[in-house]
């Protein structure tokens, strides 16, 4: 049988050394005096001081017991938090409150707090954040900053211009650009034009509008062109390149037109009929190698057959004649002589 305090009692099993007791059964605790337990459950000796529960507790040697009484509290004292970043805690020390002032978690930059990964203003070229390090001493979260690297690349047709007051650039457009349907690409100066190789009809102007350069597209019509009626040799692409052009053969027509007839200041009482020929004739200069020279072809446009028209005229003195005038039935071309050497017959 077993009692709650073997301090005065003896057992079998293990042993304390000389000089030592267990001190209770519920330990393998040797003491040297069976004094008192602390709120732990450990023992304590006589004389011992602790604290617990806001209490002082003693263990006394002369009612072999632990005694406690109420802790006295401190005045507290008055604490107002004035640093940026600090906010006023109440903590319980030694069963005593205290008022202190602790650090936010925040970054404090420029007098002014910002949370924990809130975007922080810089400078020009810097982008910085609230955290994620603190500052060892003051323990509040520290500004991170990067600086931000500018990209000068700009595409075909665009250069990179500085912006005042800005930390990049950007890029402004100076040409235009001609993407053909093969996806190559030409660039065209504000104000010019550009045909491709491969269509010389089609035009590419480079224009502004609104700040904006555009690329406008015309195409060329070409008047219908009948070798058959060209000039044997004279055949030429004109300057854009596109259209073909010749010296026509002999085109010798009547041209008619509408008008009074005047004759001796008299006047024809009604409009006639004036004709005229009018177009080009074949003329021409070619190298025969028969002669060594050059030998020239000239041909003139002017009438083939003619009749004659009569009109009435009437005169200042308001008498009324018959007048005869030639009407041009027909026009063709006629050779003539170019000179007096080299003409072809």
């Amino acid at each position: 049988m077993t009692r709650d305090f073997v301090c005065d009692s003896f057992m079998e099993g293990c042993f304390c050394p000389d000089g030592t007791v267990l001190f209770n059964t519920f330990s393998d605790t040797c003491v040297r005096d069976c004094g008192c337990t602390g709120p732990d459950g450990k023992p304590k000796q006589f004389g011992e001081t602790w604290n617990s529960n806001c209490q002082k507790c003693t263990c006394n040697a002369d009612t072999l017991s632990v005694q406690c009484e109420p802790v006295k509290r401190l005045p507290q004292e008055i604490v107002t938090c004035k640093k940026y970043g600090e906010v006023l805690v109440n903590e319980t020390v030694d069963c005593c409150q205290i008022n202190k002032c602790v650090p936010k978690p925040v970054c404090v930059y420029n007098n002014t707090e910002y949370m924990l990964g809130e975007n922080v203003p810089s400078g020009t070229c810097e982008e910085c954040k609230c955290g994620p390090n603190k500052d060892p001493v003051s323990k509040l979260y520290v500004v991170d900053c990067v600086q931000i690297n500018c990209s000068t690349t700009c595409q075909t047709g665009y250069e990179y211009e500085v912006v005042p007051e800005k930390c990049c650039g950007t890029c402004v457009q100076k040409d235009c650009v001609v993407v053909l349907p093969d996806a190559t690409s030409h660039i065209i100066q504000l104000g010019k034009f550009w045909s491709p190789p491969s269509d010389r009809c089609v035009k590419y102007d480079c224009s502004k509008t609104n700040k904006q350069l555009i690329v406008v597209k015309s195409k060329l019509e070409c008047p219908v062109f009948r070798p058959e009626d060209c000039v044997p040799g004279t055949e030429k692409t004109d300057a854009s390149g596109c259209c073909t052009t010749c010296t026509l053969r002999s085109h010798c027509d009547v041209k008619n037109t509408i008008t009074y007839l005047e004759v001796n200041n008299c006047r024809s009482t009604v409009p006639v009929e004036i004709s005229a020929c009018g177009g080009s004739c074949g003329t021409s200069s070619m190298y025969s190698a028969e002669k060594n020279t050059l030998m020239h072809s000239c041909s003139c446009c002017q009438e083939m057959s003619t009749s004659e028209r009569k009109v009435e005229m009437l005169c200042p003195d308001g008498k009324k004649i018959m007048q005869n005038y030639i009407y041009i039935d027909k026009c063709g071309c006629h050779d003539s002589e170019c000179d007096k050497k080299n003409h072809v017959d």
